[in-house]
C-alpha cells in the first residue's frame, strides 16, 4: 500500500537543535530511537545502557530532555533515576516501558514524568509527547522567570518601575512608592514626568527619547524627584527597554535608587572643598603635592607657582628639593630632603625665586591621602611682609632704647653746657668792661704828669705790660671767647638735634619741617659722613609742613644717608679724596620730593630690581643685613603711600627719588 511520506519539521535557520539524551539498555531499541530522534530534528547527545551513565550523562551533556527506559540496570531503576534526574538536575524526563501494569504506570505516575510512552513506541506519538514535555518545561521556566521576577521586583531594595512608551506607570513597586511617599494605586496611576522635578524634566524627557528612538540602549543620569509632601529627592535613574516577541519596546524600565544622603555628602564635601580653597587663598598659601616614593612635584596651586615664579606645567615632576630652598640663615640646602626624617611644622626658611631674589617663608609639610594614595602635602607661606614688621618693631626698640640714651645724655650734657656758656657770655661781657679799665689805665698812665710822678713805678708796669704781650692778649683773647660760644653752641645744637631725633613724635601723622628734619638727620649722623665725603644741601624754603610720621620720616632719611656714605665710602677706599653727598627737598604739584645723591660706586642695573627687598645686600658679611632700603621701601611706600625711585650709573654714583603726598592743609605753618 502507498503511502504519502511524513514531512517532519526542521528546527528553524539558526535555532539551537533540542539536545536529547537516551536511556535503553536494549541496544537496537536505542538506535531506533536515536534515528527517529534526528528525522524529527533533534540531537542525540548519547545513549546509556544503565543508570549510573545515565546520570553522569546528564550531569555533563546537559540535554534538554531524556527519554528513560523504565527497566535499566543499575542502581536504582528508572523511575529512580526519573526522580532524581528531575529533582536535581532540572531536566524533563519521559519514560518508555513495555509494561502495561497498572502498578507500573502507578509508580511511574509517582514521580511526575513528562510523558510516559509505551513500546514500540510510535513514531506521532514521540513527537507529540517530546514537543508536550519541551513546551511544558518551558511553560514552567517561564512561569519560574516570572516569579522569580516578581520577587525581584517586589523585593528589590531600590525603586522600580515599568513606565508605557507614553510616559505612563505600568507597574511600580513598594520601595518605589515609600520612596516617594505614594501609596501603590495612586502613584501606579500616575506618570514619571508626574513626579520629575520641574528645573529635570528636559533631562528625563531626552533619556526616554534616546532610548525610544534606538540610539543607545541603557541611559544612566541623576535627576530630582518630588515627593507627595512636597520634598525633593536625588534620584540615580537608569532606563532599559523591554521588548517584545517582534523586537519593538513594550515598555521601560526605570531602577531608581536614592542617593540623596550620598549627594548630599558629596556637595558638603565640595563646599568644604570650596571653603578650605577659599581659606588657603586668602592666607596665601602655596601648597605643592609631593610623591613621597620619588620627591617630585605632583601637582601645585597657583599661589605655588606665584610664589615660586615658574609655571606648573614646569613645576610637576621637578624634585622637590630643588626648587631653590635655603635655610634661615640664607644657606643651601642640600642633600636629602629634611622632612624625610618627619613632619615638618612651621620651619622658617628662605626662598630663592626664579628670578634671583631671595623671600622669607615658613613651611609646613604633612603626609595624608589623595584619591587613595599618600603623599606629601608643603605648606608653604610668604613671611616677608611678617618680617618687615618684625624688622619695624625690633628698630622701634632699638631706636627707642637709643632715643632713652640720648635724650638722658642730651639731658646730661645741656646742664653743664649751659652754665659753661653762660659763664662764657659773662666772661665775654667781664673782659670787655675790664678791657675798658685797662685802656683807660693805660691812657692815663701815657700823660707826661702822670709819668714824671710815677716814676720807677711806670718802668714796672712797662716791663710787666712787655712780658705779658699784652697787645696780644688783648687782640687774642675776645677771639677765643668767641671760639668757645661757638663751640658751646654747636654742642648745644647737636644736643638739641639728638633730643629731636631721639623723640620725634608719637604713631600718628603730624606736620613735620622736612627741611628741619634733614638737618638733624645730617647732624646726627655726622660720624657716618664725615670721613668719606661732604653734605651739600639745597633745601627749598617755601616747603609746606608734610603730614607724616615723623620717627619713620627720620628713618628713611637716616638709612639713605647711611647707605650714601658707605657707596662712597667704597668708591674712595684707599685714597685721600672725599666724596659728596648732596640733598635737595623740592615740592611737587601735591608731593613733597626728597632726593639724595651720591658719588659712589653705583647700582649695577641688574641689582636695581632687588635692591629693596628684604636680605639682599652686596656689603661684605658683618656690614649690612639687607634690610635699611627694605624698611625704607615699606616706609615710603605702604605707609605713606608714597613712591621711591633709583637713578643711578655704574662707577658715579646713585640718586634715591622719594616722594610723599603733602597732606594736611598744605598752607599751615612749619611748626618750630
Amino acid at each position: 500500500m502507498y503511502t504519502t511520506p511524513l514531512v517532519l519539521p526542521r528546527p528553524a535557520e539558526g535555532a539551537r537543535q533540542k539536545r536529547v539524551l537516551i536511556v535503553e539498555d536494549d541496544p537496537v531499541s536505542a538506535q531506533v530511537l536515536a534515528k527517529r530522534l534526528d528525522l524529527l530534528g533533534f540531537f542525540c547527545t548519547g545513549i546509556a545502557q544503565d543508570a549510573d551513565t545515565a546520570l553522569d550523562m546528564a550531569k555533563t551533556t546537559l540535554p534538554d530532555l531524556v527519554l528513560l527506559d523504565i527497566r535499566i540496570p543499575g542502581s536504582m531503576d528508572g523511575i529512580g533515576l526519573c526522580d532524581v534526574i528531575q529533582r536535581r538536575h532540572h531536566i524533563p524526563v519521559i519514560l518508555v516501558t513495555a509494561y502495561t501494569q497498572e502498578e507500573i504506570t502507578t509508580q511511574a505516575a509517582a514521580v511526575n514524568p513528562y510523558g510516559l510512552l509505551f513500546k514500540p513506541v510510535d513514531f506521532s506519538q514521540l513527537r507529540v509527547a517530546m514537543e508536550t514535555a519541551l513546551r511544558k518545561r518551558a511553560e514552567e521556566d517561564l512561569q519560574e522567570s516570572s516569579e522569580r521576577f516578581r520577587a525581584t521586583f517586589e523585593q528589590a531594595a531600590v525603586g522600580m518601575c515599568h513606565v508605557l512608551t507614553d510616559g505612563r506607570f505600568l507597574r511600580v513597586n513598594e520601595q518605589l512608592c515609600r520612596l516617594l511617599g505614594y501609596p501603590r494605586p495612586e502613584l501606579a496611576g500616575s506618570a514619571l514626568r508626574a513626579v520629575a522635578y520641574e528645573d529635570d524634566l528636559e533631562m528625563a524627557d531626552e533619556a526616554t527619547f534616546s532610548i525610544l528612538s534606538g540610539r543607545i540602549e541603557t541611559h544612566t543620569f541623576e535627576m530630582r524627584l518630588s515627593r507627595k509632601d512636597g520634598a525633593l529627592v536625588w534620584a540615580l535613574v537608569t532606563l532599559s527597554p523591554a521588548r517584545g516577541a517582534s523586537g519593538a519596546i513594550d515598555y521601560l524600565i526605570a531602577v531608581i535608587q536614592d542617593v540623596t544622603q550620598s549627594h548630599r555628602a558629596a556637595e558638603e564635601l565640595r563646599e568644604s572643598e570650596e571653603t578650605l580653597r577659599k581659606i588657603l587663598l586668602g592666607i596665601r598659601a602655596a601648597i605643592f603635592i609631593i610623591d613621597p616614593k620619588t620627591m617630585e612635584i605632583m601637582d601645585a596651586n597657583a599661589i605655588a607657582e606665584n610664589l615660586i615664579g615658574i609655571d606648573k606645567a614646569a613645576l610637576v615632576g621637578q624634585f622637590c628639593c630643588s626648587l631653590g630652598w635655603l635655610d634661615k640663615r640664607g644657606r643651601e640646602i642640600s642633600g636629602h630632603c629634611r622632612f624625610l626624617d618627619g613632619n615638618l611644622i612651621d620651619e622658617e626658611m628662605r626662598l630663592r625665586k626664579a628670578d634671583g631674589r631671595i623671600v622669607p617663608i615658613t613651611k609646613t609639610v604633612i603626609s595624608g591621602m589623595r584619591r587613595g594614595r599618600l603623599v606629601l602635602y608643603e605648606i608653604v607661606f610668604d613671611i616677608t611682609e611678617r618680617k618687615a614688621l618684625e624688622r619695624r618693631l625690633s628698630i622701634a626698640q632699638k631706636l627707642e632704647s637709643v632715643g632713652e640714651l640720648a635724650a638722658g645724655v642730651a639731658h646730661e650734657i645741656n646742664t653743664p653746657i649751659q652754665y659753661i656758656g653762660d659763664n662764657l657770655h659773662y666772661l665775654q661781657s667781664a673782659y670787655a668792661d675790664l678791657h675798658r679799665i685797662l685802656d683807660a689805665a693805660l691812657s692815663a698812665l701815657a700823660l707826661p704828669s702822670v709819668r714824671d710822678a710815677a716814676g720807677e713805678a711806670l718802668r714796672e708796669v712797662d716791663t710787666a705790660r712787655t712780658a705779658a704781650d699784652l697787645d696780644f692778649l688783648t687782640e687774642e683773647v675776645p677771639k677765643s671767647l668767641e671760639q668757645s660760644l661757638e663751640g658751646v653752641e654747636r654742642v648745644a645744637s647737636i644736643v638739641r638735634a639728638m633730643k629731636k631725633f631721639s623723640h620725634p613724635g608719637g604713631e600718628e601723622k603730624t606736620a613735620v619741617d622736612i627741611n628741619k628734619a634733614v638737618e638733624n638727620t645730617i647732624l646726627v649722623a655726622r660720624n657716618e659722613w664725615k670721613y668719606v665725603a661732604d653734605v651739600v644741601t639745597d633745601l627749598d624754603a617755601d616747603l609746606p609742613p608734610v603730614h607724616c610720621l615723623p620717627g619713620d620720616f627720620n628713618q628713611v632719611i637716616l638709612n639713605v644717608l647711611i647707605n650714601a656714605a658707605h657707596s662712597i665710602g667704597d668708591a674712595v677706599r684707599g685714597t685721600s679724596e672725599k666724596g659728596r653727598i648732596t640733598i635737595v627737598t623740592r615740592r611737587e604739584g601735591d608731593l613733597v620730593r626728597l632726593s639724595i645723591t651720591d658719588t659712589g660706586t653705583g647700582i649695577p642695573e641688574n641689582n636695581r630690581e632687588k635692591i629693596f627687598d628684604p636680605f639682599f645686600t652686596t656689603k661684605e658679611v658683618g656690614r649690612g643685613t639687607g634690610q635699611g632700603l627694605a624698611i625704607v621701601h615699606d616706609i615710603v611706600v605702604d605707609k605713606h603711600d608714597g613712591t621711591i625711585d633709583v637713578e643711578s650709573e655704574v662707577g658715579k654714583g646713585a640718586t634715591f627719588h622719594i616722594r610723599i603726598p603733602i597732606g594736611g592743609d598744605h598752607g599751615g605753618e612749619i611748626p618750630r
